[in-house]
């Protein structure tokens, strides 16, 4: 069996989906992983996209903080906060807080 004959197999693309989504997982970072939210907003941005294409971004957003709490996963890489103790935390102006 030759390298072609695996690449040409009919389960070549569903793994290479599969690792595609999995492999950024496991070595993104750590910290993100205990934020809680939806569970296809752990591995892609195709869950809000499809919220947002819908028109209902804001109501997904605000039904996954009152399912899961204050700091929600939207994104691989993006956590909301509802939390108005927490404006000043982030958005003061010289706190050192990372945005992005």
């Amino acid at each position: 069996m030759s390298i072609a004959d695996l690449v040409l197999t009919p389960y070549a693309i569903p793994v290479a989906l599969v690792l595609f989504w999995l492999v950024p997982y496991l070595t993104s970072n750590t910290a993100l992983r205990d934020v809680p939210g939806p569970f296809a907003a752990k591995f892609s941005n195709l869950w809000l996209l499809l919220q947002a294409r819908q028109g209902k971004r804001y109501l997904s957003v605000n039904d996954a903080h009152a399912k899961y709490g204050k700091l929600v996963r939207i994104q691989p890489d993006h956590v909301s906060v509802a939390d108005e103790a927490a404006i000043q935390e982030i958005y003061g102006h010289g706190n050192g807080f990372l945005k992005s």
